[in-house]
């Protein structure tokens, strides 16, 4: 073994060794800061999952369940498995849940160190894995029961099969994957199409693509099957007008607060209205479809009354994405350990971005899924976890910038 070569080694050797290092530490944070229960709308899902067997939230007049599908299915599903083989005991599915997820986020970034290796140095690719798993967010999202966990682990696995598409059969699993990302994240249909189009241009392969295209829609039709039996629509999500309401309101702010009903003008009428019909024609299990088509009826009126605000809006929250959210209301948000990485991190992940753009070798692909997230996620609202979608790109810029300025010191010194 030469010693490039053994230098490689013990660098995956010592990565690995940190990562497995991580992994027991987050297991005892679990049950530290670690939730402990099934809270909000994961509690609701599950409970009549559980008691109904219907993925269903809304209960009309107490009683009258309604197939929902206003969140993609997959989250909960996941977590269902992990109830049921619990026996359905909260606090005992909660923690199994939570230890798997962080077995998932060292996955994630075992996969994440082979994106790297794609573009850049044993070392880097190294030191770039250790940032994307320690970044503080990232880090202790997986102590919680949210779906983010689930979402980067798919998305990171997505950009590897994507970038190494023409190898093998990755063009299978980019199928399968793409299908659980449909399956859990509303928008990602759009991003498969987009996808499988700069794919085509790749490789003008059509074969290859239709294949992925049939996996991916063979392993999603049950649930659009599931939807269509319900609602007469083939639909996957329907929760497109309520994010687009929430984010463009009479009184919306970069985080998509939600206020009491009563300070909506006419929200509750029109709600009251919806339901009365729906009741007085037999379709109450419509009230999904419904109320979502109204929320995106409100939304789309409040962008043509006043354009200019809401184009500003826009911007604040495309600003308050790629740097930071300078009027979060998030708790802990401000935290230096929370905000600080996330300003280093953006500021340094957009110079590379730029470095990208004015280089003969651009990363097309990179750059497409960065585009395509940055400008969709302000149409609707900024979270905190938001930024995660896109920690994995952010942080393949930054590996430019680094390399970028090595290959100019490295220059320098050549001609001194």
């Amino acid at each position: 073994m030469g010693k490039t070569n053994l230098g490689d080694y013990l660098n995956k050797k010592k990565l690995r060794t940190i990562l497995y290092l991580s992994l027991f530490i987050k297991i005892i944070l679990i049950f530290y800061i670690g939730d402990e229960s099934f809270v909000e709308e994961w509690k609701i899902l599950l409970s009549n999952l559980k008691n109904f067997q219907s993925l269903s939230f809304y209960a009309i007049d107490g009683y009258r369940l309604v197939p929902s599908v206003y969140m993609p299915p997959l989250y909960t599903f996941f977590l269902y498995f992990f109830y049921f083989l619990a026996n359905f005991n909260d606090f005992l599915a909660v923690k199994i849940i939570l230890i798997f997820q962080c077995v998932l986020s060292i996955i994630t970034a075992q996969f994440f160190y082979y994106i790297n290796r794609i573009y850049f140095s044993e070392k880097l690719s190294v030191f770039l894995t250790l940032i994307f798993f320690f970044y503080p967010l990232h880090f202790y999202a997986s102590t919680q029961i949210s779906s983010i966990t689930l979402q980067v682990f798919l998305f990171t696995m997505f950009v590897y099969f994507f970038l190494q598409i023409k190898h093998n059969k990755n063009y299978i699993y980019f199928g399968i994957i793409s299908s659980c990302l449909v399956l859990i994240r509303g928008e990602f249909l759009i991003l498969f199409i987009i996808c499988l189009i700069a794919w085509y241009f790749e490789l003008r392969k059509l074969n290859k693509i239709l294949i992925s295209i049939l996996i991916t829609f063979i392993l999603i039709t049950p649930y659009i099957i599931r939807n269509y039996n319900n609602f007469g629509q083939f639909v996957i999500t329907k929760s497109l007008g309520f994010n687009l309401w929430r984010g463009n309101n009479v009184i919306a702010d970069l985080n998509g607060t939600i206020h009491p009903e009563w300070t909506y003008p006419n929200l509750i009428k029109e709600k009251s209205e919806i339901l009365n019909y729906l009741k007085k024609n037999n379709k109450i299990y419509l009230y999904e479809i419904y109320i979502d088509d109204n929320f995106k009826k409100r939304a789309i009126n409040n962008i043509k009354n006043d354009p200019i605000y809401y184009f500003n809006l826009y911007l604040k929250k495309l600003f308050s994405f790629v740097l930071y959210n300078y009027n979060s209301n998030y708790p802990n948000y401000y935290n230096p350990l929370v905000v600080a990485p996330e300003i280093i991190y953006s500021f340094l992940g957009l110079i590379g971005f730029i470095i990208n753009l004015i280089n003969k070798k651009k990363l097309y692909k990179v750059t497409i899924l960065y585009l395509f997230y940055i400008f969709l996620i302000p149409t609707f609202f900024i979270l905190p976890r938001y930024k995660l979608f896109i920690l994995p790109l952010i942080i393949i810029f930054i590996g430019i910038f680094i390399k970028y300025i090595l290959s100019n010191k490295n220059s320098f010194k050549k001609t001194i």
